[in-house]
């Protein structure tokens, strides 16, 4: 099985030996605190329940795959919509980011940081006209 193990079901750290016909490997038993234990199941045995859990030829595992996977997901909702007649529901309305922080952490984040009396607020904003001399004129990869 070698370097496939870790695409699958177990993966090589927790595969501990392989002696006398028999594969033992290391689990964690969830009854008793999810302490670490080693299992020894003969090699065939091992096989099977390794196998179950390879995907036949031509089958995609369902987390990389469906109507909710990345590829064509707008087209497909918007097909899924159309056969199950439902309309496509309306965008939430937009939100102030100190109105969405209040109601996401409860802090008001308007106050003043220094008196936390009077209420910040932006009267200019000061670009830098250039870079410096000997800064990099990018910020991507050389």
């Amino acid at each position: 099985m070698g370097r496939y193990t870790h695409r699958a079901a177990i993966s090589n750290a927790r595969l501990v030996a392989l002696k006398d016909a028999q594969v033992l490997f290391q689990w964690r038993d969830a009854r008793q605190g999810h302490r670490l234990k080693i299992m020894a199941l003969p090699a065939l045995e091992f096989i099977r329940r390794f196998l179950l859990h390879v995907l036949p030829a031509g089958f995609v595992r369902m987390r990389h795959y469906g109507v909710l996977g990345n590829r064509d997901r707008a087209k497909r909702l918007r097909l899924c919509r159309t056969i199950l007649h439902v309309e496509v529901p309306p965008p939430p309305p937009p939100v102030s980011t100190p109105a969405l922080m209040q109601r996401l952490t409860g802090m008001d984040i308007e106050p003043c940081p220094y008196c936390r009396h009077g209420r910040l607020q932006v009267i200019a904003t000061i670009y830098r006209s250039r870079a410096p001399d000997g800064w990099p004129q990018t910020t991507g990869p050389p």
